[in-house]
């Protein structure tokens, strides 16, 4: 069974992808060069997300989550037009936000896993 983030539901604010391209390049004598994709797979998508309006304990099931699965462990966060999104968190990225009536925002980033085979696990 796929592991997807928990209370994916307070991503309420949506998303935007960023696609950065890996590109191969080279430059020669007279002010030529040449550029190239990196591989036929070469271009990955990173986003920044907030999930807004979280009761404590779903912040903690939250922080949790971040923590078992670190930055190693692809896991899914449901799209808007329903395909999935199999992402790595990026490194020390999360942070949480409290506000005064003990409502909680968590902001993170996540790049794009590419892996070979089934949805990871």
């Amino acid at each position: 069974m796929a592991i997807y983030l928990p209370n994916a539901d307070a991503i309420l604010d949506g998303y935007t992808l960023s696609y950065k391209a890996e590109l191969l390049s080279a430059t020669f004598g007279h002010g030529y060069s040449q550029v190239a994709d990196n591989g036929i797979d070469n271009a990955a998508y990173s986003t920044s997300l907030t999930m807004k309006g979280l009761t404590s304990s779903k912040k903690d099931q939250v922080l949790a989550f971040f923590k078992s699965v670190g930055s190693a462990k692809p896991f899914l966060i449901p799209r808007l037009d329903d395909v999935d999104l199999i992402v790595l968190l990026e490194p020390n990225s999360y942070k949480e936000q409290v506000s005064k009536l003990g409502v909680y925002t968590i902001s993170f980033k996540v790049v794009e896993h590419k892996f070979v085979g089934e949805i990871p696990e």
